[in-house]
């Protein structure tokens, strides 16, 4: 919807243009060849600092692709050579992009440069890539022949280094799984020990190990999982509680923990998924009726959630937010009514308030 200025608005006119002009800063993201049925649609997944955007697409045909998004709102669609299904994981400043697809017979990781060149990678099993720093770094993980985790490293000249948690476990289903990399080299992510407890793991350039467990993570099949590490190190994540409850946690550089849920979280609780340069957290939570919604968790501690305007109201439906830049940008996608998928950009100043009408 367009507003101009067309003279002095009308009461009535006033609040619904205050709504319309709350809803516009949520934006709406679908990737032109996106399809429209249930279970298509468009993901977004990574922003940068300049506001690009990178994600998936489902088309009319459930086949995946990659998209990348600019600042100014134009659309570019791609797949690595020889891919069935493309997954898109992170963007970095400059505009490189990682990923992973699959090639029908295996998996593999790439990397596409800002000019739209792909350099395909593999560790020394299937491979799933998590992020990418400045500097064209990439973590991720993949799984070998027993099933078991194991963290990598790709340098941007591709030498790839594996690693693994020092207790995690060696069973099938276990191992240790790396999912974001900040401008210094330090990795987050989590490793499964011998009795399928998660814990998080700080993982420092020169290859040093620290075990982050939140208080109150719970044991087998729960625990701590990071998602994101800013250049300063703070860490932002959740962790599942002996109740099997979500909780959001950020661990400042000095190791300190603040915990948390968002307001009107209900039994599946608060997931955080990203952490900004300035502090502020973004992630999302089910309330009491399994309904989905996005937070803002600033640094202070004070809350904002929001809802995208076409998101759904019923179970499992609703707005998750994947990720926020250094100005405060947030993306992520919604599920809307029909359970299709649309990416969504939100504002700083977003604020969604339902005005009465006078």
């Amino acid at each position: 919807m367009r507003l101009s200025n067309i003279g002095q608005p009308s009461l009535l006119c006033l609040a619904l243009c205050r709504l319309a002009l709350a809803q516009s800063q949520i934006i709406d993201i679908d990737a032109p060849d996106a399809g429209s049925k249930p279970g298509q649609g468009t993901f977004a997944f990574s922003i940068n600092a300049a506001g690009a955007i990178t994600g998936n697409y489902i088309d009319a045909n459930y086949a995946q692709h990659g998209f990348v998004r600019s600042p100014t709102g134009v659309f570019t669609a791609f797949d690595p050579p020889g891919s069935w299904q493309t997954g898109v994981s992170s963007i970095n400043a400059a505009g490189a992009i990682t990923g992973n697809y699959d090639g029908r017979s295996e998996e593999h990781g790439f990397v596409r440069s800002p000019s739209g060149v792909f350099t395909r990678f593999d560790a020394p099993g299937p491979s799933t890539a998590g992020g990418i720093n400045q500097a064209g770094a990439i973590v991720g993980y993949y799984t070998d022949i027993t099933v078991l985790g194991h963290g990598f490293v790709r340098a941007p000249g591709g030498n790839i280094i594996i690693f693994d948690a020092p207790d995690a476990g060696t069973m099938s289903g276990l191992g240790t799984y790396a999912f974001a990399i900040n401008a210094a080299g330090d990795i987050v992510g989590y490793f499964a020990d011998a009795s399928s407890a998660n814990h998080a793991f700080l993982r420092t350039s020169p290859g040093a190990f620290t075990t982050i467990d939140a208080p109150g993570a719970g044991g087998p099949f729960q625990g701590t999982f990071a998602k994101s590490i800013n250049n300063a190190g703070a860490i932002a994540g959740y962790y599942i509680d002996a109740r099997a409850v979500n909780h959001g946690f950020v661990r400042m550089p000095s190791g300190e923990f603040a915990t948390f849920e968002a307001p009107g979280a209900g039994r599946n609780g608060t997931t955080a998924v990203g952490i900004n340069e300035g502090g502020a957290v973004t992630g999302y939570y089910y309330d009491a009726s399994f309904v989905v919604h996005s937070f803002l968790r600033d640094p202070s501690g004070t809350f904002t959630t929001f809802d995208a305007p076409g998101a759904g109201t019923t179970y499992k439906r609703g707005t998750f937010a994947a990720g926020i830049n250094k100005e405060g940008l947030i993306m992520g996608y919604y599920l809307d009514a029909s359970s299709v998928y649309h990416g969504f950009l939100r504002r700083p100043s977003q604020a969604i308030v339902a005005e009465p009408r006078p």
